[in-house]
């Protein structure tokens, strides 16, 4: 079947553009997602993507399946729209190239991204006026160990902490969790300026007692804290981070008290 080819494409608008840089944030996104993000009812995102695809800015991964799975369609930047993109100020060029090979993500990878958009909103709902949010295809990644956090969230003033955001499966090797701590660690000692914090995500319930157990009682100048991805995205609470220097001083089976985020440095 030949391939449709429009005869004419509208000059891309700002706001479209704005959607692609959005979609290039995640890689991969949703209707859902973009209605939450741009205020607007979901018919309305689709009718704005359908356009962009048919414009072949983007692309649709969907087949038939996908209504018997239950499965939601998603979208990403075309080859069309990476070039709309080059050079743009505000889009990390490297990892724009590696959109080129989008078609080849499995499902796994990409439901990788869009729960890094869910996480990613769930800031945006408790903290929009004290952050602004960069995943890891907005970030340099030269300037952070790898592989790289999902999430740099930066304060909008300088008395307000910036934060790091590193998932840990449910079953994850505590080997590999401790490699990480250190890692966070070796590169605060070299950073020249103060480091983030780091929020630890954890699959499940035990996973985050053996983060805790790793992190209480370290002497560094940033703190860990950690939550699961249960109660990150399960509530509509910002009490859900756990220090681990409060846990230290905990009864046994105690439960600690959930937190929201540090909003000043501490002097």
């Amino acid at each position: 079947m030949k391939n449709y080819q429009p005869k004419y494409r509208w000059k891309i608008s700002e706001q479209q553009k704005t959607i692609l840089i959005y979609i290039h944030k995640f890689r991969f996104v949703s209707t859902d997602i973009l209605a939450e993000i741009f205020g607007k009812d979901r018919s309305t995102i689709y009718e704005r993507l359908s356009v962009l695809e048919k414009q072949r800015y983007i692309l649709k991964q969907h087949d038939s399946s996908y209504r018997l799975r239950r499965r939601l369609a998603t979208y990403c930047i075309a080859p069309l729209g990476i070039r709309t993109l080059k050079d743009d100020p505000r889009v990390e060029q490297i990892s724009l190239r590696q959109s080129y090979r989008n078609r080849s993500l499995t499902e796994e990878q990409i439901d990788d991204c869009l729960q890094a958009a869910q996480i990613y909103l769930h800031f945006r709902r408790h903290y929009l006026k004290q952050f602004d949010c960069f995943t890891k295809y907005q970030l340099d990644r030269d300037k952070f160990i790898r592989p790289t956090p999902i999430l740099s969230i930066h304060g909008q003033t300088d008395k307000i902490p910036d934060y790091l955001v590193d998932i840990v499966p449910a079953r994850l090797q505590t080997w590999i969790i401790r490699k990480r701590i250190i890692q966070h660690e070796n590169f605060a000692e070299k950073s020249e300026k103060y480091y983030p914090h780091v929020l630890f995500i954890a699959g499940n319930n035990n996973t985050e007692k053996r983060i805790v157990r790793l992190t209480e009682e370290r002497y560094n100048d940033f703190s860990f804290y950690t939550t699961t991805m249960e109660r990150l995205l399960g509530g509509d609470t910002k009490k859900i981070w756990q220090d681990p220097d409060v846990f230290s001083e905990l009864e046994d089976n105690e439960e600690p008290k959930r937190a929201t985020l540090l909003l000043r440095l501490e002097k």
